[in-house]
């Protein structure tokens, strides 16, 4: 019985397109982290209300006030 020296498999490193991302590393995190405030402050809303368009209304406007926070925040 014979040990033989096997190396896994990697994957090639990927090469730069020389095109720049569509958004930047900060921008995804604020508009990430906004979404998930104003879903969950929408949620929250229905859950108390029932109400879709009350909803809606208080996720979105959780939503614009988040970004416009955290766009001031993560600088």
């Amino acid at each position: 019985m014979s040990a033989t020296n096997s190396t896994p498999n990697t994957p090639p490193a990927p090469q730069p397109s020389g095109e720049p991302p569509l958004l930047s590393l900060r921008t995804f995190t604020v508009l990430m982290g906004a979404a998930v405030f104003g879903a969950a402050a929408g949620a929250l809303d229905y859950a108390h209300t029932h109400s879709l368009a009350d909803a809606v209304t208080a996720g979105g406007g959780a939503f614009f006030l988040c970004v416009l926070g955290l766009h001031k925040l993560i600088g």
